[in-house]
């Protein structure tokens, strides 16, 4: 009876070879390392080493080339164009500032240059003080008194100084809510009732002349000028024009004031 070895079980038996004699190499190779102490290890390094240094080269080029320095030098200078764009729109923000505050300063040098004036500069607008005020940062300690006016840029009169203090004086605004006052439109007496936010109004017969645009004076105040007409209300039904006031200027944005003493009207 003759015995013969399955065609698969030589073949899987031939696979395996490679693999068994690669592992006797590599156990060869580490059984010598460890005998040599080391030498099998820093005869590879030796070898392996150009290589490296090859790879590492090329990299170098590579990071170092025209085409990436310019890159790198392109993306260096467009972040220092925008610092320097931001630091100039700084600039000229802070410019513009200063030009309207002397402008400010120029008008109301303007203004009062020929009466006994004092600059003050507005610390607490209408919407932080109450019933209608301002406080300013001039006060007795420079000759503020109680019943002067103050006048905006555009010498429009704001209020009269209500309450002084040794570094400050509160102002009362010509046009607070429920404060009334004896004015003159186009020559025309009539009585103000401020309405708060720079806002007041009147009532004139309506056979009267009033036009969008005149000025309101207050007499009080050597007939300076308050507000202008903003609108006027005709009624066929009733006797008088309702006349509304304002004024062409904020007073929540007013910063610079000159106080002008009330014996200087």
């Amino acid at each position: 009876m003759s015995f013969s070895v399955p065609f698969s079980s030589q073949r899987r038996r031939v696979n395996r070879r490679p693999l068994i004699i690669a592992t006797i190499i590599g156990i060869f190779f580490i059984l010598l390392d460890l005998v040599s102490g080391g030498g099998v290890r820093s005869a590879l390094r030796l070898v392996l080493t150009p290589g490296s240094s090859f790879v590492s080269a090329i990299t170098y080029q590579v990071l170092q080339g025209d085409s990436w320095a310019t890159r790198t030098q392109l993306q260096h200078d467009n972040e220092l164009l925008r610092t320097q764009v931001t630091t100039m729109q700084a600039h000229d923000v802070l410019f513009q500032g200063l030009q309207h505050q002397n402008a400010a300063y120029t008008a109301l040098l303007r203004i009062a240059s020929s009466s006994e004036y004092i600059g003050a500069h507005v610390i607490s607008s209408p919407f932080s003080s109450p019933y209608g005020t301002i406080i300013l940062d001039a006060g007795g300690s420079m000759g503020v008194q109680k019943g002067d006016f103050v006048v905006e840029s555009n010498g429009f009169v704001v209020g009269t100084i209500v309450d002084v203090r040794g570094g400050s004086a509160t102002a009362s605004l010509i046009f607070a809510s429920q404060r009334e006052s004896a004015a003159l439109i186009n020559s025309i007496p009539v009585t103000v009732y401020g309405r708060g936010g720079g806002n007041a109004f009147t009532t004139v017969p309506r056979g009267s002349t009033v036009h969008v645009g005149d000025t309101v004076t207050i007499r009080e105040f050597g007939n300076r000028v308050t507000g202008v007409v903003g609108s006027v209300i005709k009624d066929a039904t009733s006797a008088d024009q309702k006349i509304f006031i304002g004024t062409p200027y904020s007073i929540h944005a007013t910063m610079d004031v000159a106080i002008i003493h009330s014996t200087q009207k």
